[in-house]
């Protein structure tokens, strides 16, 4: 009998171990695939870039996107969407709206520096910097994201048409378009530029939400919403392109997607969700002092302004953690946020990083008299020394 009851305890602790072992092991892997929040000691309004890209008297009246590129050491590349060009009269925006413009930052140590914009002024008529080969062609270019390499900068922009939403929402995402600036550090008007179509998505996929350089590749962060196209299910995702590969006919048979299973593969029948909420537009930075990837994300039509990290790109990644309450839009019901974007590239002090953010209104004509709305916005983050 006593020996049956000590057979009975010893598998009893058997099980109690193997129990605590598999708590234990969870415990761990929950650890690695959910890091830590970086600590941050304050989120503020900043103070040096906030007013950047106010209307101006005449020219630039504001617009939505604000993606940055790096095109050389003190010069930096701004991308908008939809964007207001006329001017200021009696606390009114009066002009008209082309599909995007670019503006150069010549960078200072102690300052914003300085802001020249431009647009296309074919036959001195106004248009969109990136437009089609036609002006006829029924699709646009807005903002997505870009990279420099060895003198040359990559954009991955947008390609839309009309849709059939409502106000804002009425359009239709139509694919990612490469285009390749050969000649970077000249003046925009004077840049050599050619283009090539990527991929074709739709509004509920892409891959330009956010780029990177990485050894031999160019990495992509995009989003997706499922096989059930649902924006409430939308997820980040990642893919590749071999730097060698960008200036070839068709760089996007190179595209390689990060796949379950941890795989990289041709096609996307099979992504692997990084975190959620994805988003259509945002930044990736690589922080070496807290060794952590960091993205912006802004949950849709609320205050919530996100940053997700990660010690590697393809994860695991962390929870989303909050930084900031968007306080425009507690003063109308009709504003929504989005666009958040981080740019390393402004001068700030050591351990501070600047991200920027676009304010909108689902009333159309009443953006038009509300001129604190509508161009970006910046914050700055103080993060505590690790």
């Amino acid at each position: 009998m006593k020996q049956h009851l000590s057979k009975i305890n010893f598998v009893s602790l058997v099980t109690v171990l193997i129990f605590f072992s598999s708590a234990l092991y969870v415990f761990s892997q929950d650890s690695v695939l959910k890091p830590k929040p970086l600590p941050i000691s304050d989120v503020i309004v900043d103070p040096v870039y906030d007013k950047l890209f106010i209307p101006q008297e005449r020219g630039f009246l504001g617009a939505d996107g604000g993606a940055s590129v790096l095109l050389g050491p003190d010069r930096v590349l701004w991308i908008f969407g939809d964007t207001i060009l006329g001017t200021l009269r009696d606390g009114q925006r009066k002009g008209m709206l082309i599909r995007n413009s670019i503006a150069i930052q010549k960078l200072s140590k102690d300052g914003p520096g300085s802001i020249t914009y431009y647009w296309d002024l074919t036959d001195r008529i106004p248009g969109a910097f990136f437009h089609p080969d036609s002006f006829f062609e029924p699709y646009w270019y807005w903002p997505g994201t870009g990279v420099t390499i060895n003198g040359k900068t990559y954009l991955f922009l947008s390609k839309v048409g009309e849709g059939k939403g409502i106000g804002g929402l009425s359009f239709k995402g139509l694919g990612c378009t490469l285009f390749i600036i050969k000649n970077p550090n000249e003046s925009p008007d004077k840049w050599d530029i050619t283009k090539v179509d990527l991929i074709k998505s739709n509004n509920h996929f892409n891959i330009n939400t956010a780029s990177i350089v990485e050894g031999d590749f160019v990495y992509l962060l995009g989003h997706y919403d499922g096989p059930n196209d649902n924006p409430l299910e939308r997820v980040a995702i990642l893919c590749r392109i071999p730097i060698e590969k960008l200036d070839s006919a068709h760089p996007g048979d190179s595209i390689q997607y990060w796949s379950k299973g941890g795989q990289w593969l041709p096609t996307r029948n099979n992504l692997a969700p990084l975190f959620q909420p994805g988003t259509t537009e945002s930044s990736l930075y690589y922080d070496s002092v807290h060794k952590r990837y960091i993205t912006a994300v802004i949950r849709p039509f609320s205050p919530d302004y996100y940053i997700f990290t990660a010690e590697k790109l393809t994860g695991p990644w962390s929870e989303p953690q909050k930084i900031y309450n968007i306080p425009d839009l507690q003063r109308n019901k009709l504003y929504h946020a989005y666009a958040g974007r981080l740019h390393p590239m402004l001068p700030c002090k050591p351990n501070e990083l600047v991200l920027s953010y676009v304010v909108n209104t689902t009333d159309f004509w009443s953006m038009f008299s509300a001129l604190d709305i509508y161009y970006p916005r910046f914050i700055r983050i103080r993060f505590e020394t690790p």
